[in-house]
């Protein structure tokens, strides 16, 4: 099971502390992969992805974000 990921944040917001208001937008972008595989009776989940975010005015940042997950059956 491999699953291709693409992710978005827009956040808007606006600047009080000066003496003329202004409004900032940051805009995130996050492409990612996503696998699981059965082991037995459980899931093993790793994914991977790299945020982008772009905010007015300011330099370009990148991250990378990791994910393990082992999944066990629920029972009753």
């Amino acid at each position: 099971m491999l699953h291709l990921m693409m992710e978005s944040l827009v956040v808007s917001g606006e600047d009080v502390e000066s003496d003329a208001p202004s409004r900032r937008t940051s805009v995130t972008f996050a492409p990612g992969v996503r696998g699981g595989w059965d082991i037995g009776d459980s899931q093993l989940v790793l994914a991977v992805s790299a945020p982008i975010v772009q905010q007015h005015g300011a330099p370009t940042s990148t991250a990378l974000v990791t994910y393990v997950s082992y999944e066990l059956r629920f029972k009753k």
